[in-house]
């Protein structure tokens, strides 16, 4: 389905990381929903060889899936990390299921899981969950922005809102998914330290994705430094988190939100 091309260059949040892929694909923070319909194609197109960070959770699983979907392992993980954060046993307010989170027990029965028990083995929900992306992005004409809306609202909602003409302004969860795909293929954070021992600060969480969207765009415009991203939570809402490597990453951080009153001194 997807051309191997080339190799990777990868600037984004005030770091470097030059990958052995050198000369292809080019990661850079979402702009606007039609310039990020733009970045999905280059990533389609020239990204799909890309290798994710190392030490990753379910490797083995994600590599099987993608070879029998043909889609890149990268855009998986992506999924998985904003969907779960990898966890087989995540159960959302919404009743979807596991690692990619399979909506339970509509979505998940049409893709072959009849127990609850199925769902949560992370290589059959993975499984599943790839299928089911793989589906959406054939039924819109390999429009990965199209498709990955409607992995999160079904097609039924892009449906509709492509015949009003606003899937556009509906487009936060594709932009979400390309925020993860930065992490995925960072070689430099050290992925493998990151899961084995997470190392993360929630310090703010909001009712609406775009809140949480704004605030991580705004930080990493004035404050480079201090490593954020944003979650989806099982339980609802959007929660911003600080990532750091030791304490001393964490000091500074946490003394910067300080002085953004983000963070309280007592915290």
């Amino acid at each position: 389905m997807f051309k191997l091309l080339g190799h990777l260059l990868f600037v984004a949040f005030g770091w470097c990381v030059v990958t052995q892929q050198a000369n292809a694909f080019l990661w850079e923070p979402a702009g606007s929903s039609k310039g990020l319909e733009r970045q999905w194609e280059g990533y389609l197109a020239a990204g799909a060889a890309l290798s994710p960070a190392p030490g990753l959770p379910f490797d083995d699983c994600f590599a099987q899936a993608a070879q029998s979907t043909q889609l890149p392992i990268t855009l998986l993980q992506a999924v998985a990390r904003g969907e779960s954060n990898f966890d087989p046993k995540a159960v959302s307010h919404a009743n979807a299921l596991g690692v990619m989170q399979i909506l339970w027990p509509g979505t998940a029965k049409d893709l072959g899981i009849t127990t609850k028990r199925q769902a949560f083995d992370a290589c059959t929900n993975i499984d599943a969950g790839a299928r089911y992306l793989a589906q959406m992005l054939d039924r819109y004409d390999n429009n990965l922005h199209a498709a990955l809306i409607a992995y999160n609202r079904g097609p039924a909602n892009v449906d509709r809102l492509l015949r009003s003409n606003q899937l556009a302004q509906r487009s936060w969860y594709s932009n979400y998914v390309w925020d993860h795909l930065g992490f995925v293929i960072d070689t430099q954070v050290g992925a493998a330290g990151d899961y084995a021992e997470p190392k993360r600060l929630v310090f703010i969480t909001f009712a609406m994705p775009f809140r949480a969207q704004e605030l991580v765009q705004l930080l990493r415009q004035r404050a480079p430094q201090v490593r954020c991203d944003w979650f989806k939570q099982t339980s609802g809402g959007f929660a911003v988190a600080m990532h750091y490597k030791n304490d001393q990453q964490l000091q500074r951080g946490t003394r910067q939100l300080i002085r953004m009153g983000l963070l309280s001194r007592e915290r």
